[in-house]
């Protein structure tokens, strides 16, 4: 008797058209999230950054690399005006088989930067250093 596994196939294709129906409607509302990865010092960086209501937010995850009690990231953003800026997150326990979770943020000057609108921003550089 041969059975017939197609079913299970189908299920998850479904499911993700499902999901992305139901949550891009509410990204495409936020403004544009632009994902990135990046290998640093033996560390894998997956990080978003967007900018909100006035504050540039990067969010993602660190895995691998040598562990390390609190690693310092700093990211390098750069906006669709040319203008830059430097935001930095203090990760504990980063390193080994773990994956820890960045949740850095800044607010925009007034002035400086456009705050009324939501801005595209792109990480140019992201450095990691282990602080003991």
């Amino acid at each position: 008797m041969k059975r017939d596994y197609s079913c299970f196939l189908v299920f998850p294709l479904l499911f993700c058209i499902v999901c992305g129906y139901i949550f891009s409607p509410a990204a495409a509302m936020a403004g544009k999230i632009n994902m990135e990865e990046f290998e640093v010092e033996g560390y894998i960086i997956d990080v978003s950054v967007q900018q909100k209501d006035g504050k540039i937010r990067i969010r993602g995850r660190v895995s691998y690399g040598p562990v390390c009690d609190r690693l310092k990231i700093t990211f390098t953003l750069e906006n669709e005006e040319g203008k830059s800026k430097k935001i930095s997150e203090v990760v504990k326990d980063a390193g080994g088989s773990a994956s820890r979770t960045i949740r850095a943020e800044k607010k925009v000057v007034k002035g400086k930067v456009n705050k009324s609108e939501d801005m595209e921003w792109e990480i140019t550089k992201v450095t990691a250093d282990c602080k003991k």
